[in-house]
């Protein structure tokens, strides 16, 4: 946790609550301010998609796309973007704008592929969300990942430095096997 406090006798106990209180104060966070921005960056970004009339296929097609390219310059990337080798601002400057490019990028791809579904699942009918729902969670526990569920909501990250280029969320990475090396930081 990085926190030392004082071993004296009793000290567990205060350790075990100071341990409580910061696991609440995280989960407030996270449920209370930064999940319900990301919600809000998500609509906005799929609204303003929306409004200019950009086709579902289109943003699918973007999204995946843009997606393959960091990917494919995520080792790259990983080499250049360090603060000692460009500077602490630039560093700042180059890291938050790949986080929001690769964002923007994951967000368009969800709303092609949300609205393809719809399109092909009778979500104007009851079986269809009820398929859709039976079927995914089938297929979750099928696969051992059920416990991802929670993972959007109720894990709070800051940026740092490791984490410019990550793919998959840290609080993932325990629940998956073998991960490819492409989609690991080194």
């Amino acid at each position: 946790m990085g926190i030392v406090l004082d071993m004296k006798p009793g000290s567990e106990d205060k350790e075990t609550t100071f341990k409580k209180v910061l696991t609440f104060l995280d989960f407030t966070l996270s449920m209370l301010v930064v999940s319900p921005l990301v919600v809000v960056t998500w609509r906005g970004l799929w609204s303003a998609l929306d409004l200019h009339g950009v086709p579902f296929s289109v943003s699918l097609g973007t999204g995946l796309l843009l997606h393959c390219v960091f990917m494919m310059a995520r080792g790259k990337l990983m080499d250049v973007c360090t603060p000692d080798k460009m500077g602490t601002l630039m560093f700042f400057i180059v890291s938050r704008s790949y986080t929001v490019l690769f964002g923007s990028a994951c967000v368009v791809a969800w709303r092609g592929g949300w609205h393809i579904l719809d399109d092909y699942v009778a979500m104007d009918r009851p079986s269809g969300p009820l398929w859709m729902l039976g079927s995914s969670l089938l297929l979750l526990g099928l696969l051992k990942t059920l416990c991802n569920l929670p993972l959007p909501l109720f894990n709070l990250e800051g940026d740092t430095q490791q984490s410019v280029c990550e793919l998959l969320p840290r609080a993932a990475r325990p629940f998956i096997a073998s991960v490819p090396s492409v989609l690991r930081c080194s």
